[in-house]
């Protein structure tokens, strides 16, 4: 049976830093959490309940936890993490983190947790913390047995402090990432979207990429985040969204464009996500991916523009890209 992939946003806000292009705005979040840090008072029982839901589901899974603050400081999110590392059929459980938090909390998790089945994507934020105990701290979650993957946000005023911090966790053996950071609050104000695409900084981002590994055309790395309709993709068939709230859907884009596709909820008892058999069907989303697992999961090209390869490179196994897959007869019809 295939492995299906599930990114599930919970609403656990409080986060030690305070990042100003922080898109889920954590730092301005926690403010409304209540004492516990959760954002709604019944988000501690929601996130355990989908954790109960991932658990008892028979099929072998892949599960990102991405909370709206940081999850290595909250004791029940990583309580769920060991439980589902414990189980079978879960082959990785992923967190997205700032990465300051590590070594404590690694320290928490049950005697006998299985570090290989966990894995840290950890994001380095310029000007929050310390780029070498940021390496050290990756290095030490990789020497437990962790998947570690060091990301990074690429935006115009840090982008040499960046490939400097890209250029250390390579020489330690570490996989990197670059993300083009997103100025909405800019765009929405007539400014830019990826104000660092602009052409007085494409030498030294160009020059950041390569340091991470990445080939591509900068361009390219966020073309279909804003334009993936009709293009072939596999969610709903081999990925699926879980919201805060405990609703399924098959991506992010379609939870927030397309309430009509809601698959059900993962707080209802014995609920079964119906899969579409059918490993591709055209995106039916008018403004693009929802975030970068959505795009991971675009797998082809229209015929008037091509796609680039998957932004994310988190494992393990990481989402595979069908190039060679088309949907299926009638499937821009179905969810």
């Amino acid at each position: 049976m295939d492995l299906l992939h599930i990114y599930y946003t919970c609403d656990w806000a409080r986060c030690d830093l305070a990042c100003e292009y922080c898109i889920s705005r954590a730092s301005r979040k926690r403010a409304a959490s209540d004492g516990d840090g959760w954002l709604a008072p019944s988000g501690r029982e929601r996130f355990l309940g989908v954790v109960d839901w991932l658990a008892e589901l028979d099929r072998p899974l892949g599960v990102k936890i991405q909370p709206v603050g940081e999850p290595l400081l909250s004791t029940v999110i990583l309580s769920g993490v060991a439980r589902l590392a414990a189980e079978p059929h879960v082959r990785f459980v992923e967190l997205a983190t700032n990465g300051t938090h590590i070594r404590r909390a690694l320290d928490r998790l049950p005697a006998g947790t299985d570090m290989t089945r966990l894995t840290l994507w950890i994001t380095y934020h310029d000007g929050q913390v310390d780029p070498g105990d940021f390496v050290a701290r990756a290095v030490h979650a990789r020497d437990l047995g962790c998947t570690v993957v060091v990301n990074t946000v690429a935006f115009p005023g840090n982008l040499a402090a960046t490939t400097e911090l890209v250029d250390r966790a390579r020489r330690e053996g570490l996989p990197t990432n670059v993300d083009l950071g997103l100025d909405l609050d800019g765009w929405r104000s007539g400014g830019e979207r990826v104000p660092v695409l602009r052409s007085e900084h494409r030498r030294d981002l160009t020059a950041l990429l390569r340091a991470a590994g990445h080939d591509d055309d900068p361009s390219s790395r966020v073309g279909t985040w804003f334009d993936s309709f009709l293009r072939p993709c596999t969610a709903g068939h081999d990925y699926l969204c879980v919201e805060q709230d405990g609703s399924v859907w098959p991506c992010r884009s379609y939870a927030l464009n397309l309430p009509e596709t809601r698959l059900g909820s993962a707080l209802d008892r014995g609920f079964h996500p119906p899969l579409r058999d059918e490993p591709a069907a055209a995106c039916r989303s008018p403004r693009g991916c929802g975030c970068a697992e959505d795009v991971a999961h675009l797998c082809g090209e229209r015929r008037d523009a091509p796609i680039a390869g998957s932004m994310r490179g988190a494992g393990p196994p990481s989402p595979r890209t069908r190039k060679d897959t088309q949907p299926a007869p009638g499937a821009a019809d179905q969810p």
